[in-house]
Parts: structure tokens; sequence; C-alpha cells
């Protein structure tokens, strides 16, 4: 928690290495996650291996350092709810999904280069992320051809 590093000057904090191979997961938990890494004084580096799609995709996104093998896929859409309840319930429901929607836009369109068009017109499906996209909106700093690049 960056208790122990509080007194080293940052250039001297040797990176954390998270490497990541997900499908995806609880939208709340991904960004609790992130939030978390994006706090950390310490620089983290993020390694998409195989893939980084949905929840996956946004954790990678929290490095400060990002790097993805040649074959990674990754995905960005707007994810799947189930509600039940009341009717005033599951209004009330849809109405946070669409602004915890709105906060993941947010935050995808600020850790890269997407523009708002882009990302609009692909989020209600499943897009798979080509490597030519992943440079043109910076998503990755690099594609990883030797695994020294990360150390």
């Amino acid at each position: 928690m960056n208790i122990k590093e509080k007194d080293i000057p940052e250039e001297e904090l040797k990176p954390i290495r998270i490497f990541i191979h997900s499908y995806g997961g609880d939208l709340e938990q991904a960004t609790f996650f992130s939030d978390l890494l994006l706090s950390s004084r310490i620089p983290i580096t993020t390694v998409a291996m195989g893939v980084a799609m949905s929840a996956g995709f946004l954790i990678f996104l929290a490095g400060s350092k990002r790097y993805a093998f040649p074959h990674t896929q990754m995905l960005v859409h707007a994810g799947s709810a189930k509600f039940q309840g009341t009717a005033d319930q599951i209004d009330q429901a849809q109405k946070n999904y669409r602004k915890q929607i709105d906060q993941m836009k947010t935050y995808i369109l600020d850790r890269t280069d997407i523009d708002e068009k882009t990302f609009s017109k692909n989020k209600n499906k499943d897009w798979y992320l080509t490597p030519d996209e992943l440079t043109k909106f910076n998503v990755v700093t690099d594609f990883i051809k030797d695994i020294s690049i990360v150390f």
C-alpha cells in the first residue's frame, strides 16, 4: 500500500508488474482495483497475456506502462446487467448502471486516445480491438517481442 515506500523518491521506486489474462468480470470490482492501482506512488506496469477483455481491459488501462503480447485480444463493451426487485428498484438500478457506463467511458477516454465518437459507435457491441487500433489509440505502450522489455 506504498507505506514502506513513502520516503523513497519516486524515481527510485521499482515498478510493480501485473500480468493480466482475464475475460472480465464485475465492473465495481474492476473499477475499485483500477483506482487502487492508479493511486499507487509505485509505478504499475500492466502486461496483457492472451486476453484482457471487459473488466480485464479496464484493469489493464490502470498501468502507467502497458504492454501486450502480439496476439493478445482486448475487448471493450458496455457489459451486461441483471436487475430484480420492485419496478422502482429496477428503475433506480438501471439509472445507476447507466451512470457506471458513463464513468467507464470517461475512464477509457482519459486513459487512451479513443475519441468519444469512436467509443460511442463501438460500446454497444463486443469491440475487439485490433493490434493496429491498440497502437493507434495509445492503449498499449508497446508489444512484447522480447520479455526483457517488461523487466
